[in-house]
Parts: C-alpha cells; structure tokens; sequence
C-alpha cells in the first residue's frame, strides 16, 4: 500500500504507511526503503539518507540500499559517495544496468569521457553473451559519444545496440535523435517505422513521424 501511495505522490500518507509497518516489523527493508523514498521526493534529503542507510546496515547483502543512497548523493552532488555506494551495489549484482548507467552518467557529468568508456567496455566483457545488457551497455557508450560530440562514433554504439537486441527502442530513438539533430530527417523516418515494426504502440513514435511529415509538408502519409 505504501508503494501505491509513493506511486501516487501521497508522500505523507506513504510516511505513515511504512512507520506503522516498521511498528511490527523493524526489519522491513522495504518498508525502509520506501520511507526513505517519501523523504527523497520531499527533498527531506537528511532522513532520507538515514533511512537508506538503516536499509543496508538490516540487508548489506542487497544493492537496493546501496542504489537509492547512491541515487540521493549524486541528486546532491556528492559524486565520490554516490561512485562508491554504486560501485558497491554492482559488486552484488554486477547485470544491474540502471545503476551502472548511472555510473555512466556522473562521468559524464564530470566530463571524464574516456574513463566513461572505459567502464562501458570492461562491462561489455562482463556480460558477454547477454544481449539485452549488451545491448544497453552500447546505447550508453553512444550517449558517451554524444557527450563528447563525437557523432560517428555515437551512431556506430546506437547501431550495434540495436544489433545486439533489436527489441532495445531507446537505441532507435537515440538514433533518430542523432539524424535529427544533423537535418537527416529520412534517416530518422526510418528509425522511428523500425520502433513501430518492434512495438506499433509507441505513441511516441507516431507523433515524432507526424512532427517530420508535417515539416515536409507530406500531408499524405
């Protein structure tokens, strides 16, 4: 129910929720964690991180502690605590690719461009023979690219992404975000028909085709 209420943006009601589920069971790391999650999106940044760390000193042993502290430091800035909090939880589950990519992205914030690169591929030989990983891993090292405007590199992870699972849609719109941004309009086109052959659903995908047929002024399609 606390989850509902979080999902819902009831963060009070979500407070009160897990305070009375911690009452009976103090060990709840959920319950923790969600508490600690109430706190974050109040920005009551303080007892968030006491409630974080209260979930790792119950579990150590899970990298859910670890990623939301992880997650609060880099939101504040501190990027050495939220590297070694996310380095932590990648020790417990090194296929956690939300929170490597999240070490991905404080170095680019950092503008620390190869050694972003750097741990793309030494995470690539990790999970050798898992394609969805892989191919997530690849759509991050484009995004390195990007960063550091190196556009043909950028285009070159984005295909081998898709290559590697082809059901990965975030490489096809980063790629037909590459396209765009160089006026290659019917490149784009073709990545976008691509997310609609995976997936016909993707609103998204719809509306970015009708913006481009309407800045062609091809009415028909």
């Amino acid at each position: 129910i606390a989850n509902i209420y979080l999902d819902q943006r009831d963060f009070n009601l979500a407070e009160k929720e897990c305070i009375e589920i911690l009452g009976m069971a103090p060990n709840n790391v959920q319950a923790k964690l969600i508490l600690g999650n109430s706190y974050f999106f109040r920005q009551d940044f303080t007892q968030a991180q006491k409630a974080y760390e209260s979930a790792i000193e119950i579990a150590p042993d899970q990298p859910a502690g670890y990623f939301r502290l992880g997650y609060l430091q880099r939101n504040r800035g501190q990027y050495d605590s939220a590297l070694k909090n996310y380095e932590k939880a990648l020790s417990i589950d090194p296929n956690l690719v939300e929170v490597f990519a999240q070490v991905v992205m404080i170095h680019i914030a950092r503008n620390e461009f190869d050694t972003a690169l750097t741990k793309c591929d030494q995470k690539l030989e990790q999970i050798d023979g898992q394609p969805a990983l892989s191919s997530a891993v690849y759509h991050l090292k484009g995004n390195v690219y990007l960063a550091s405007q190196k556009q043909t590199q950028a285009e070159e992870s984005f295909k081998r992404a898709i290559a590697q699972y082809p059901g990965n849609l975030k490489a096809y719109y980063a790629l037909a975000k590459l396209y765009l941004s160089e006026n290659q309009q019917d490149l784009a086109i073709t990545q976008y028909k691509q997310v609609l052959e995976v997936n016909p659903d993707q609103v998204s995908a719809h509306m970015l085709l009708a913006i481009i047929y309407d800045m062609q002024k091809r009415f028909d399609l």
